[in-house]
């Protein structure tokens, strides 16, 4: 069939088996998991470039932790060019994520032509290709939203077109897009000025080696690249310096080898099985030595790779050094780090097999099939890990407050341009997302942070319900004081900045009479997994609580208490961390128009339980 003399049929199919296995199943989902915060300022971005009608120079965030939340970001090119879709079809996230799938898709046509142009064979071109797409942690964010999956794409496009160069004479296209990929390439993403410096390190030993007749106009491009980034960087410097910046600009650095060692030990406890799996190590491992077994010592395939693979390694060390302390808790600092080393590397030194190793060559390709099979699944897997979620993610449960908060404020009001106060908001960007305002996000919530932001410029405080009494009346209670309420959905409580007489139950919603109450003196709890459920009818016109019992355990018994509509259709988890022995008044707030409530302690350890005085006051 023609369809199968496609000439880069092995990118295609990656392609295609990456959008039906994950983006797919990530399509226009909001980001909840591992790094939301990261992914959610890209999304702000997006949406702020269509805000700003497109203004390059001026890119911005919905979190005023910044002045007017200007931000400096480089070249954010993906979120620009789906801002230019927005402005037409509208905000979308979808549209975001089709442009991340589209660099992602282009990275792999780069890579299947820099591999053709080397002539490596088709199953080491599909396992070069499988090795980019189904690295876990690459393939995570290439679905998501992150901008280093693009300035990749970008920088092996460079790479591609920095091989077709060379030996050529004069400038050509070759040498313009060259220089034109890595400059973009390094202003979307600012670590990938390592990788291109690699390049041009690597060009420039080959010519003063004399290794081969390397002209100086192969030279031009990464120069170009790098010089042009400079004046970027300068822009950024000059926005950071009159308006503040949203991002990491400077090193994080150990302070001594011992911490640099200690770093790197907990960063592969948490992410070794993340970055790559340990398959595709294997395979790496396999691969090079295969590779030097026959030619007796390593022998790139090209003569650009044989020093660009050692010198991107260099530079991801460098990165490394540099920004160690964020290699912890950030797994995607690996992907400017290393990613660059390891597929270079696999593309470099892919081995050439010799006529009398003709039997190797057959069993190489046949392992390598197999384990693209296993870099596919574990690569799920580990997606299905990382995107698990429950009442524990704050994040996810912040997004489900705050889905409908934009026309909740619409009703009350509250204008596009007034400025929001929002506690409690786990990430900086996602409620103000959500709300389609700008404001300050204060993401930990402790005494001194909430006093602080209290005193911030701010039109109205928007703050969720399952966080009113634990994180912010506790832990500030002369808030009651300086808040009044003007709106509630049973889900966010809508403040205003004022001095007031607002009692406890006025700054919780509870400022009408009593509508129903329930009491029991004792309840003997044997050790079940969900030790205590109890339903209540609200009729759909109630949407507050309060829950009073008093629990004994004979052990210190890990308890919380948990409560839904519904068929698994809405969760409250209030977490309180229950003593094993003491008084429990909990607040409860549950969306408007909802009939019937269930709620529970969950009891995972089984603990025996004794629950007495048990009332609740619904209003």
């Amino acid at each position: 069939m023609r369809i199968f003399a496609l000439p880069y049929r092995a990118s295609i199919l990656v392609f295609l088996v990456s959008a039906i296995l994950f983006f797919w199943a990530k399509w226009n989902q909001f980001p909840t998991n591992i790094h939301a915060w990261t992914q959610s300022d890209r999304i702000a971005l997006a949406y702020c470039f269509v805000d700003n009608n497109l203004n390059l120079l001026k890119p911005c965030t919905y979190d005023l932790g910044t002045k007017e939340g200007v931000t400096p970001a480089g070249i954010p090119i993906a979120e620009y060019i789906s801002a230019v879709f927005m402005k037409f079809f509208g905000k979308s996230l979808g549209i975001l994520q089709l442009i991340h799938m589209l660099f992602f898709g282009m990275a792999l046509y780069f890579l299947e032509r820099l591999t053709k142009l080397i002539k490596i064979e088709e199953i080491g071109r599909l396992a070069v290709l499988s090795l980019f797409a189904f690295s876990p942690t690459l393939i995570y964010y290439a679905d998501g939203i992150l901008t280093s999956v693009p300035s990749l794409s970008l920088f092996f496009g460079g790479v591609l077109f920095t091989v077709a160069s060379q030996s050529k004479k004069k400038i050509g296209a070759s040498h313009l897009l060259s220089a034109a990929l890595f400059f973009l390439a390094i202003c979307n993403r600012w670590t990938f000025f390592l990788p291109v410096a690699a390049v041009l390190a690597s060009l420039i030993f080959i010519k003063f080696k004399k290794l081969e007749s390397t002209q100086w106009i192969e030279l031009f491009p990464a120069i170009i690249a790098v010089g042009l980034s400079l004046l970027v960087y300068w822009h950024d410097r000059v926005l950071a310096a009159e308006y503040g910046s949203a991002f990491l600009s400077t090193g994080m650095q150990a302070a001594d080898l011992e911490e640099f060692v200690e770093i790197i030990k907990r960063s592969f406890a948490n992410w070794s099985g993340h970055w790559m799996s340990r398959i595709q190590v294997i395979w790496l491992l396999l691969m090079f030595t295969t590779s030097m077994w026959q030619s007796k010592k390593p022998v790139a395939r090209q003569p650009l790779f044989q020093y660009l693979v050692p010198f991107s390694f260099l530079a991801g060390f460098a990165y490394t050094i540099v920004m160690v302390k964020q290699f912890e808790n950030h797994d995607y600092y690996f992907i400017d780090a290393f990613y660059p080393f390891l597929i270079l590397l696999a593309i470099g030194f892919y081995p050439v097999f010799r006529e009398k190793h003709k039997n190797m060559h057959k069993w190489f390709g046949i392992l390598t099939g197999i384990s693209i099979l296993f870099w596919v699944l574990q690569a799920k897997e580990v997606e299905a890990k990382r995107d698990a979620s429950g009442l524990w993610n704050k994040v996810e449960m912040s997004y489900r407050d705050f889905q409908g908060a934009e026309e909740f404020l619409d009703h009350e009001n509250v204008k596009a341009d007034e400025v929001l106060l929002i506690p409690n908001s786990y990430t900086t960007n996602i409620p103000h997302l959500l709300t389609g305002r700008k404001g300050h996000a204060l993401v930990d919530t402790d005494s001194t942070n909430l006093d602080s932001v209290l005193n911030l410029y701010y039109d109205y405080a928007l703050i969720q319900n399952r966080y009113l009494q634990e994180e912010v009346l506790e832990v500030c209670p002369s808030i009651a004081a300086r808040l009044t309420r003007v709106a509630d959905n049973g889900l966010l409580s809508l403040y205003v900045k004022s001095n007031s007489t607002n009692t406890t139950e006025q700054f919780l919603g509870i400022d009408g009479e009593m509508k129903s109450e329930e009491r029991e003196d004792s309840v003997a709890v044997s050790g079940e997994e969900f030790a205590f459920v109890r339903s209540i009818l609200t009729g759909g016109k109630s949407m507050h609580a309060f829950l009073e019992f008093d629990l004994k355990s004979k052990i210190q018994a890990d308890l919380s208490l948990s409560m839904k509509s519904g068929e698994n259709k809405w969760r409250y988890d209030l977490d309180y961390g229950i003593e094993a022995s003491g008084k429990n008044e909990i607040y409860l707030s549950w969306p408007k128009g909802t009939e019937e409530i269930e709620f529970f302690i969950f009891n995972p350890n089984k603990s025996e339980l004794e629950l007495s005085n048990y009332r609740i006051r619904i209003y």
